[in-house]
């Protein structure tokens, strides 16, 4: 992975007000509950799947293109863990819960910059909460894995980052048991 000191270069003060216009949006935008979320989210996965093997229908492409809007627009991504904390202490959670998720993706981000993949920073998809004031998140270690891989060695590095937290004393996730599974059928 090829480091650039112009990525970190922007100040706090500059980056603060951005950040905080991209958490308002993902908010405006956040989805309903968790099923809309999966819902949305399988629809987006099937139909990029299916576009990979056929021809699409115009309406399956603005269906594929609204499903990435809506995953895209609750999302709010972020570089590190500084602005993980500070997105995280936006959003109201607990320190516990702030540490946990820090933790817990933190392992991702290292597992995968260890085994050659490129860290690209965090993602977190905004759910609103129960009470309708406060959101939930998805979280998610964005990463990326060379192209000029070997599909078995994409598969084996995908795999280590989802069980990362485990070789960190943590627990996997549910949504990367759910990753682990999907790896096992292709």
């Amino acid at each position: 992975m090829e480091h650039n000191p112009q990525q970190y270069t922007e100040s706090w003060v500059d980056f603060e007000p951005k950040l905080r216009e991209k958490i308002a949006f993902a908010k405006a935008h956040a989805f309903s509950c968790r099923e809309e979320f999966e819902a949305i989210l399988q629809n987006f996965e099937r139909l990029v799947k299916q576009s990979k093997t056929t021809n699409m229908t115009s309406d399956d492409q603005n269906h594929l293109r609204a499903c990435e809007n809506a995953l895209l627009d609750a999302t709010v991504k972020v570089a590190s863990l500084v602005e993980m904390r500070w997105l995280l202490e936006s959003l109201e959670h607990d320190e516990d819960t702030i540490e946990s998720r820090m933790i817990h993706e933190n392992a991702h981000a290292n597992v995968a910059s260890m085994l050659g993949a490129d860290h690209l920073g965090y993602a977190f998809t905004l759910i609103t909460a129960k009470d309708g004031e406060h959101f939930d998140f998805v979280p998610m270690t964005r990463v990326g894995i060379p192209h000029e891989w070997s599909e078995e060695k994409k598969s084996q590095v995908r795999r280590a980052i989802y069980y990362a937290p485990e070789v960190y004393g943590d627990e996997m996730s549910m949504d990367d048991k759910k990753q682990v599974d999907l790896l096992k059928k292709k």
